[in-house]
């Protein structure tokens, strides 16, 4: 029998991306743990329309008209993702979170979007 000491006591492993009412995507301490998100800048966005999933590939250097830059907010970190959302029609009018998957075949991380984890109550635009 194998025994592997647990050291990381306190820190959060789930790794949930959220689409904010005010059109920003939040990425939680856990994605940024599980997915080394630290040591990134930049973040590709992709759409899978077919299968309503968005996908995200994180990247250190911008690449203009294509990255949006990563923001750090407190524990978490957001990207600015109005215009995205808005182009490919994606709702955003709630806060709504998912868990974050890694599609490993095109390195991306994703979240199925007809799967939501929690829609918020707070924060609604107002109209």
């Amino acid at each position: 029998m194998s025994f592997e000491l647990f050291d990381k006591i306190g820190k959060t492993f789930s790794a949930k991306i959220s689409i904010r009412s005010n059109g920003n995507i939040g990425f939680s301490k856990g994605a940024i743990n599980k997915y080394n998100l630290a040591e990134k800048a930049h973040c590709r966005l992709y759409y899978d329309q077919e299968r309503n999933l968005v996908g995200f590939k994180f990247v250190k250097d911008e690449e203009k008209d294509i990255t949006t830059r990563l923001i750090r907010r407190g524990a978490d970190m957001i990207i600015s993702a109005r215009s995205f959302l808005t182009y490919y029609g994606i709702d955003f009018e709630q806060t709504k979170a998912y868990i974050a998957q890694k599609d490993e075949e095109n390195d991306l991380i994703f979240i199925d979007l007809n799967k939501a984890k929690y829609e918020s109550t707070r924060g609604r635009r107002k109209k």
